[in-house]
């Protein structure tokens, strides 16, 4: 009987607990829906904009409706940096004191079209976690920041303020929300150059997203890149990461991916599933030499710092193994050849040299055509010829030696390029260990093109040798690594070094291929060289007229057409300029509703004209008190300023007592300049403090990234990038009081 009761007790039950597992799931939907809908309404949220005061008060009365504890952190006390934004911190007490800290950006950089980015989802996910978390206690202590000013161009003020003003009494992990797509796969990035995210913060990241049913990538070669010291992406991540802090972010991928809008309720479970792990904390051990192996993003296997290490040591061990097998050989060999060892620091130059040769060719290129950036649009065409164009003379420095005192032994060049890949092999080591596989594969078949007979095998095993270098190129290439182009294509110094000891080992099994031939076909040989020789110069002069010839813009890579309206209010001339590195052609510029047509204008075009109204206006109030002089300074302009410099010159040292931005002084205290942050309120007062006998001249500039003149051209691929300038210079003068200075 009381079996019975149990199961008709459960049957009824049942259906309820499933509405309101349903119920809970549409109501974060909802949730996330508002949040989401309120943020994209307001989509000019630059850094101290309307539309960022809006969200910020919209996520304050949020948090305040939910009961939470929040504090503003006002971004102010950098040296050289000023905003007139702030971050917003909340806080969710958990069971444990670790902290989990969850990142999102309210901001953000505006487009080259005028228009923000999405990055809508990052606060309006972070909200709905708020209100997912109101109600119960986590196991971690939770802190959300909604910071402002945090991208590249301004440094990162939001995370390095959040830095400086939080207080890190537990132990804690960054959890960056930066997806920038709403139908996007999230890509788990978690790199800065030099350094990785924790293999463990990573791992538990994927394994969630797993666990929720989201789908993921993880970008492993800019993993691999970043730990090299170069980098990838730009993101506040490096901020933590460099104060050792374990951080990672969830970015937008280039793959497609559901809508956000529809698996937020996934996006939550991967929340609890993530916090969950660390029911005893964080792990203590930091590893960062770790490799994602799979055939494509999406599947990766984690290769951990252990197994890489032994990995290591059993290639190694086979790698120093092999030439004990032929150990007399190689020591005959020495003694024969060791009075000739000067000639190794000088190929090593001279394979140098090539290398800044082929730099200088593809400078002068991209100079002659007036493109410096070309090459990012073509970089494995660059790069090849720059390879095409050191063989050419490698081949041409070959055919050279036959008349001048070097080895021409065959085996002195095969026993160089083991020596160079061991060489390597041990920086790679020292350096990234995460490398060495590669390296290590190339030094075993160089040894097996060292010890093998015959020109078959030794061709086989020379081409095996490069492959995996040649497949690493083709695949970075295939990618947005912009750092990697620049190191490899243009780098005078570093880059070619690099380049010169990755590729000797490559010369030596070329320069040993001409070598190893019978004395009685030396002749035939020697055609052979020259041939190949005349083949690479002919490949290179082909290349370099092909490379004039490319297009140098797409919907990519865009023209770009700079339409600069500078006003200045001392000479009362308003001058329009319209510059670009290449011929802009014809159209039409309009204001209001003048139109003025142009045809055939090569890089730039001016226009001349008075100014209209009062574009800017200065109140200038000045004062002397005992050894201070006073000057209070009222800004006021027709437009919204994107930015107000100020700038302070004298012909004699200059005391600055008091300003309320940080300032920068001269070495010569002649110059002063202040740093005042973007989307500043209008009017705006700057009040200073001189010492009584600094005499400054104080010129004022406003910016703003739009134009009331309209360029409207025929060509297509172009970019028009505005800019409005008002300049004013208040020169010094003794007389106080107050003083309007304007459209005089």
């Amino acid at each position: 009987m009381f079996r019975t009761i149990f199961f008709l007790t459960l049957l009824a039950v049942y259906p309820f607990t499933l509405f309101s597992q349903e119920d809970i799931t549409s109501e974060q939907e909802k949730v996330f829906r508002e949040n989401y809908s309120f943020i994209v309404a307001n989509n000019m949220r630059v850094e101290g904009s309307k539309d960022e005061k809006a969200v910020f008060s919209f996520i304050e009365d949020f948090v305040v409706s939910r009961n939470l504890d929040y504090e503003y952190q006002e971004l102010s006390g950098f040296e050289d940096s000023h905003s007139f934004s702030k971050n917003l911190v909340v806080t969710i007490p958990g069971v444990r004191k670790e902290q989990l800290i969850i990142a999102a950006a309210v901001d953000g950089p505006l487009e080259s079209s005028g228009e923000m980015s999405s990055l809508a989802l990052n606060p309006a996910l972070a909200l709905t976690f708020i209100d997912e978390w109101s109600e119960e206690i986590p196991e971690l202590t939770l802190i959300f920041l909604f910071t402002s000013a945090d991208h590249l161009e301004r440094g990162y003020l939001g995370s390095s303020s959040f830095l400086i003003n939080h207080s890190f009494k537990a132990e804690s992990a960054l959890l960056y929300l930066s997806l920038d797509e709403n139908q996007s796969m999230p890509e788990i990035y978690g790199s800065t150059p030099g350094k990785n995210a924790p293999g463990w913060l990573m791992e538990d990241i994927k394994n969630s997203l797993v666990q929720a049913g989201l789908e993921y990538c993880i970008d492993s070669t800019a993993l691999l890149i970043n730990r090299a010291g170069l980098t990838t992406k730009e993101l506040p991540i490096s901020k933590f990461l460099e104060e050792d802090i374990p951080a990672a972010a969830l970015i937008s991928s280039n793959k497609s991916g559901p809508d956000i809008e529809n698996v937020s309720a996934q996006y939550m479970d991967f929340l609890h599933n993530f916090i969950n792990r660390y029911s005893q904390g964080y792990p203590d051990n930091w590893e960062s030499n770790y490799l994602y192996i799979g055939f494509n993003q999406s599947h990766t296997f984690y290769f951990s710092e252990i197994n890489l290490i032994y990995l290591y040591l059993l290639l190694i061990s086979l790698a120093l193994i092999l030439p004990l097998f032929q150990q007399r050989s190689i020591y005959l060999n020495y003694k024969r050849f060791r009075h000739q060892l000067w000639t190794v620091p000088v190929m090593i130059y001279l394979s140098f040299i090539f290398f800044m040769i082929s730099t200088l060719l593809i400078e002068e290129m991209m100079s002659l055509r007036s493109q410096t950036g070309i090459y990012l649009q073509y970089p494995f065409y660059f790069f090849l010829l720059k390879a095409i164009t050191v063989l050419f003379l490698s081949s041409l420095f070959l055919n050279m030696l036959r008349g001048l005192p070097f080895p021409k032994n065959p085996h002195f060049y095969s026993y160089f390029a083991f020596v160079i890949s061991f060489i390597n092999l041990m920086a790679v080591s020292l350096f990234n260990i995460t490398f060495t596989p590669i390296m290590l594969i190339s030094l075993i078949f160089v040894f097996l093109f060292v010890i093998s007979r015959g020109k078959t095998n030794k061709k086989t095993f020379m081409i095996l040798s490069i492959l995996p270098q040649f497949l690493v190129l083709v695949f970075l290439f295939s990618r947005d690594y912009t750092t990697v182009y620049d190191f490899s294509i243009l780098s005078r110094i570093k880059g070619n070094w690099v380049l010169t000891f990755m590729t000797i080992p490559l010369i030596c099994m070329i320069s040993s291929l001409g070598f190893y031939h019978h004395h009685y076909d030396r002749s035939r040989q020697e055609l052979k060289t020259a041939l190949l020789t005349f083949f690479l110069a002919l490949t290179t002069a082909i290349m370099v007229y092909f490379s004039f010839q490319l297009e140098p813009y797409s919907t990519r890579f865009r023209q770009q057409v700079i339409l600069t309206d500078k006003m200045n209010m001392d000479t009362q001339i308003r001058e329009v300029l319209l510059s670009s590195t290449d011929s802009i052609g014809s159209g039409l510029l309009r204001f209001n509703e003048r139109t003025i047509p142009f045809d055939n204008v090569e890089n730039e075009m001016r226009i001349q004209g008075d100014i209209d109204g009062l574009p800017l206006q200065v109140t200038v109030e000045t004062d002397v008190f005992l050894d201070r002089r006073i000057i209070d300074l009222t800004i006021t302009t027709e437009m919204d300023p994107e930015q107000i410099q100020l700038e302070i010159h004298s012909d004699t040292a200059l005391v600055l007592y008091d300003c309320p931005f940080p300032y920068d002084i001269q070495p010569d205290l002649k110059s002063i300049q202040i740093h005042i942050g973007l989307n500043p309120p209008v009017p705006l007062n700057i009040p200073l403090i001189f010492s009584k006998d600094s005499s400054p001249d104080i010129h004022i500039t406003a910016l703003k990234g739009e134009s009331s003149y309209k360029l409207d051209l025929d060509q297509e691929q172009i970019e028009v990038k505005s800019v409005t300038i008002i300049e004013k210079t208040i020169p010094f003068t003794n007389s106080t009081g107050d003083s309007i200075i304007g459209n005089i």
